[in-house]
């Protein structure tokens, strides 16, 4: 999971299609609960990018994006943020949030392809 700062936000979240970025604190047993989820759940999309941003050094991304406390999920697609999880969320609610904003092939184009 690469560390965003406010140097390096901007930059990161635009260059890729699919941003999931969660917010932490040092020392927060709810953080790392909350970045082991994210992670079990993103596996499921291969385009995902993960990103995590410790609010103190982050503190104008902080504000731009309104984030309130930690742990905070946000997803990013093409740069906007689009969905905003409070607190932990289970790998289930966090798989079917992401699933509505991540399109997944459907089966057809998994045995088949593009033919």
């Amino acid at each position: 999971m690469q560390e965003l700062t406010d140097k390096n936000f901007q930059k990161e979240i635009k260059n890729n299609k699919y941003s999931i970025v969660v917010f932490t604190t040092e020392g927060c047993g709810s953080c790392l609960l909350a970045k082991k989820y994210v992670k079990e759940v993103a596996q499921q999309f291969e385009e995902l990018k993960l990103f995590e941003c410790r609010v103190d050094k982050a503190p104008q991304s902080i504000k731009k994006y309104s984030v309130q406390g930690a742990p905070t999920v946000k997803l990013f697609v093409k740069g906007e943020s689009v969905y905003t999880g409070f607190g932990v969320r289970t790998p289930t609610d966090l798989y079917y949030q992401l699933e509505s904003f991540i399109p997944k092939p459907n089966y057809y184009e998994e045995l088949f392809g593009d033919n």
